[in-house]
């Protein structure tokens, strides 16, 4: 039973590497095409509030939906641990 873990686990984080490439590969050209555009000040601008919104509600959809027991910051918990409470 322990080998068939394994390989599940195998499996699983080779499609997150994927998935983590294929993200990094969206945001690169994404970036490029928004550079070579050669936009206003005002339109970059938008964009970048626009990106950044969507970003942030995907964020709190992933915390609402998938995992409501990351809510929180993390900080007072990562102080916590290294103050050694």
């Amino acid at each position: 039973m322990p080998r068939q873990l394994n390989e599940a686990l195998f499996f699983w984080l080779v499609c997150l590497s994927a998935i983590a490439s294929l993200t990094a590969l969206v945001v690169d050209v994404s970036v490029f095409m928004i550079n070579s555009a050669k936009l206003g000040e005002r339109e970059s601008y938008l964009i970048w509030l626009f990106t950044s919104l969507f970003f942030a509600a995907v964020a709190q959809s992933c915390i609402q939906f998938i995992s409501p027991l990351a809510a929180g910051s993390g900080i007072p918990q990562m102080r916590a641990i290294m103050a050694g409470v």
